[in-house]
């Protein structure tokens, strides 16, 4: 092959070439520069080989004809780097499992359990099929939860290898041994075989990142909790990537992480992705305004009903709260213990930015002493014992949660929301009746409760009632129409209409399929 350093003479003409530079750079977001022309021509090279033609000849009728479609399927899988293998950059996939996975995971076990996840540039496969096996091991319950991992690339032939799911020994080169003796099987070639439990985890979609037609031929991406982008905007111009990065940012619902790689260490100039330095790696974090000033709500609440009812009975009946020393905790009436209104303001504050970072600890201890001396029933205190429960529950500490969702109630047995909030507690021990009992009580409150609805649904989903989940699903679609799509949900995550829309849209899919 003629080389471009080596010779000034080439078997593509210069001319053709800037022309073709400009076209990728246009349509694909790539950085094919003079100084990168040499891989361009190889390209068409390559592409003419196959077809048993002139390189030149071959190139002008292209650009001639100008079928743009038809160039980039027959140039990108010469044009764009497909080196990968599983467990990649290993840093990212261990802060992934010690740190992000498991956050959203026990955020969302005692409510509605999903996770929206966005492979883009996918490559072969290895690298959603990672996450998935990861989310494997990190979520027992697993069929329980509603995961949606979309893997996109521009390169329709790597796809193909990744939709087989079939890899040789080259792409396990990092990893350990279970990793493949217990998610693929041996053929016989010395290939394996990802198992079909983790390979139904994956959706793969042919999309271009640069592309700017309308969304309806690509597949739902918004709302996404996890965007990887790895070792893939490394190769794009300064002005596709800032364009792509901001489309991510578009992507992701609030408090969503993005992750590039390891070597990708040009500015991320989108004011909503902040970075947040890990050992040995960075991921950018959705931070709006919004969404800074929102408590970390929930989908479907951790939750809780009537101290006068039997639910309360039978979950006390089982562990003693840390309050508890044989006999119901009394408000303390010491004077030095009770708190003015401005100083609850204060530790509110405070309280909200602790629980927004998952320090559910120092929410604790800055609220609970002010909590069990209030001694006035005030909406500033409740909010503060609702932290309280939902710290508490974050933390496992169930029986405490409850404990703080009965104060709640105490002062104000027609909070719907507390209800629902103790029926993800009792969701989270199993205790399905006393759960759907307790969003009962919140749908007869409120028959318009989105995220009960919802709630209610999951809850008839994981006892294998589908007729109920159904139902409960189809009235939360039917109460989200009468919203628009940007509008957030309330108790949610700062999530839209549309977000929570596609969510049950996959989950009554999911049911579809069961029936």
């Amino acid at each position: 092959m003629l080389s471009l350093n080596s010779s000034s003479h080439t078997a593509v003409s210069h001319d053709l070439l800037a022309e073709l530079s400009d076209l990728v750079a246009s349509y694909l977001g790539l950085d094919f520069s003079r100084e990168r022309w040499q891989d361009l021509e190889r390209a068409v090279m390559t592409s003419a080989q196959q077809r048993e033609t002139d390189p030149e000849g071959f190139l002008e009728t292209l650009l001639f004809h100008r079928n743009i479609p038809q160039i980039i399927d027959i140039l990108v899988p010469h044009l764009t780097v497909n080196e990968t293998y599983f467990l990649r950059e290993e840093t990212t996939f261990s802060i992934l499992k010690n740190k992000i996975f498991p956050e959203f995971i026990n955020r969302r076990r005692q409510k509605y359990p999903f996770l929206r996840i966005w492979s883009a540039g996918c490559s072969s496969g290895e690298e959603p099929y990672t996450i998935a096996i990861l989310l494997k091991e990190l979520i027992p319950d697993i069929s329980n939860w509603h995961i949606s991992i979309i893997a996109t690339d521009v390169n329709p032939v790597v796809l193909q290898k990744a939709s087989r799911g079939i890899y040789t020994q080259w792409s396990f080169r990092r990893t350990p041994e279970w990793f493949r003796s217990k998610y693929f099987r041996s053929l016989s070639n010395k290939q394996f075989e990802i198992l079909p439990e983790i390979k139904e985890m994956v959706q793969f979609h042919l999309l271009n990142l640069v592309d700017s037609s309308s969304p309806e031929s690509h597949p739902a991406m918004d709302g996404m909790d996890i965007i990887f982008c790895r070792n893939v905007l490394m190769y794009f111009n300064e002005q596709s990537r800032q364009e792509v990065l901001k489309k991510f940012s578009s992507h992701l619902a609030d408090g969503g992480w993005l992750t590039l790689g390891a070597a990708e260490t040009f500015p991320v100039r989108i004011p909503q992705l902040a970075a947040e330095n890990f050992s040995g790696a960075v991921f950018y974090r959705k931070t709006t305004a919004v969404a800074e000033q929102t408590v970390l709500p929930d989908l479907t609440g951790r939750l809780r009903s009537p101290d006068s009812s039997p639910v309360v009975a039978a979950a006390n009946s089982r562990e003693k709260s840390m309050f508890q020393t044989g006999q119901t905790p009394v408000p303390v009436k010491n004077k030095a213990l009770q708190t003015s209104l401005p100083s609850i303001n204060k530790r509110l504050s405070k309280a909200r930015a602790f629980y927004r970072a998952a320090r559910y600890r120092e929410t604790i201890d800055l609220l609970a002493p002010v909590c069990r001396a209030a001694l006035q029933k005030d909406e500033r205190f409740l909010e503060a014992m609702r932290f309280l429960a939902k710290s508490f529950a974050n933390i496992g500490k169930t029986d405490e949660a409850i404990y703080w969702c009965e104060q709640i109630l105490t002062y104000n047995k027609l909070d719907y929301r507390t209800y629902h909030l103790l029926s993800a507690i009792l969701l989270e021990r199993r205790q399905y009746n006393q759960a759907a009992a307790a969003l009962t009580k919140a749908l007869y409150l409120e028959p318009e409760f989105i995220v009960a609805h919802v709630a209610m649904g999951n809850i008839s989903y994981q006892t294998k009632n589908l007729y109920e989940s159904q139902r409960y699903l189809q009235n939360a679609l039917s109460l989200l129409s009468k919203m628009s799509d940007e509008t957030e949900v309330p108790e949610t995550e700062g999530m839209n209409a549309r977000h929570l829309k596609i969510i049950i849209s996959e989950m009554l899919q999911k049911i579809g399929d069961v029936k």
